[in-house]
């Protein structure tokens, strides 16, 4: 089995790599065009109110992925003023996916950015990257869906502790299941599967990219298919049944800020990248503080998706922010602040970390991997001086 970086970095320079890059036009207002980042924004004072500018204007090199929730609040930032409001100079940079975004660092393409776990373990294994917080759940639209007749569903769900599961041991034996090996989504459904004391030995997995899965499903060419994002949230449920997903059986994955180790060393980038997680983190509390700024976001999401090329509805995206959602600085500080069953790193660590262990398990990374990982590359000084700035 390739190692899931090389997977990932293959997949993705197929189809090229950026799928965007630079600013937005600047406007007359010295805005980045959206119409809403102008001096005196009533928008940027209730989000970004009590929050200070930087003492001296600074551009900042945001890498970010398409279609994401964490990449939509960087535009919603921007939609409501924020960049301008703190003194920052934003290039936003969209890539192809979070290897990609690891690749590009070598020539510091980036100073900041978000990606998946993908993206942390080849960042901070191959690169250095520095680890500062957790940006979004990036779990819950992981699935494996059957189709009602197979004698997984007529087993019905069996499992107190996940009481979403489906099927027992039997019914999961010898089965083929359509997935993308190596990935998340892989990790996920191994996971239910020990829930039935099963490994992967027990059944065949046939490698499948998303799309296609979605497409075999619906095709009758297959009787369980994993897929993930929008696919788990359209009308695939109306003909199919969910019976592995990863939040029920206790997967826990996220997002992360990461910080360009060279970036961050210089003082002035590094006040910066405090700024921009400080308004990250406004946006967030703005956009779900009411239904009204929800529901502008779904809009603005809309927006961003269509001016990316990714299709989708605002059902597909009031479900992403409901169970993708990114989580806030007080979630940061409780995470960074509770250590795991063992003692030996705190919450953000341990979801990186155990996923790394069926990786490193299955052949994709090497043992020594598991103790570089969590070896000084997630810092959680930027999460304790917001919060403790915010709560004074």
């Amino acid at each position: 089995m390739k190692k899931l970086i090389g997977l990932l970095l293959v997949l993705v320079m197929v189809t090229g790599v950026f799928t965007a890059c630079g600013n937005a036009e600047k406007d007359d207002n010295g805005g980045s065009g959206t119409g809403s980042e102008q001096n005196g924004n009533p928008l940027a004072e209730e989000a970004f109110a009590g929050i200070e500018k930087l003492d001296k204007e600074t551009k900042l090199n945001i890498g970010i992925l398409a279609g994401s929730t964490h990449g939509f609040t960087n535009y919603l930032i921007g939609k409501l003023g924020g960049y301008e409001k703190v003194g920052l100079d934003e290039n936003i940079i969209i890539f192809g996916n979070g290897p990609i975004m690891v690749e590009s660092v070598s020539s510091n393409a980036w100073d900041v950015g978000i990606y998946g776990l993908g993206g942390t373990l080849s960042g901070t294994l191959g690169q250095d990257i520095i680890n500062l917080g957790a940006c979004s759940k990036d779990y819950h639209g992981l699935m494996v869906f059957a189709d009602p007749e197979s004698d997984v569903v007529k087993a019905g769900k069996n499992i107190d502790e996940s009481p979403l599961l489906y099927g027992t041991a039997d019914t999961w034996k010898g089965k083929e299941i359509f997935i993308p090996v190596g990935t998340t989504l892989h990790y996920a459904f191994s996971k239910g599967l020990e829930k039935f004391g099963l490994t992967d030995n027990d059944v065949k997995l046939t490698h499948m990219d998303v799309q296609n899965v979605n497409t075999a499903l619906r095709a009758g060419k297959c009787e369980l298919g994993g897929v993930w994002g929008n696919f788990c949230y359209g009308d695939l449920n109306d003909k199919f049944i969910p019976v592995v997903q990863a939040e029920d059986v206790g997967v826990r994955l996220v997002t992360v800020f990461a910080a360009n180790p060279r970036s961050y060393e210089d003082a002035e980038k590094k006040e910066a990248t405090k700024k921009w997680m400080e308004i990250y983190f406004a946006a967030v509390e703005w956009l779900y503080a009411n239904d009204e700024n929800l529901n502008q976001g779904i809009e603005w999401f809309l927006e961003w998706n269509e001016e990316n090329g990714v299709k989708t509805n605002a059902e597909e995206i009031k479900a992403h922010l409901t169970y993708n959602g990114c989580y806030t600085l007080e979630e940061n500080y409780e995470m960074v602040t509770t250590k795991s069953a063992d003692g030996k790193m705190n919450l953000i660590e341990e979801y990186n970390y155990l996923p790394l262990l069926f990786f490193i398990e299955n052949g994709n990374y090497k043992p020594e991997d598991a103790d570089k990982l969590i070896d000084g590359y997630f810092y959680d000084e930027v999460i304790t001086e917001l919060y403790d700035k915010k709560n004074k």
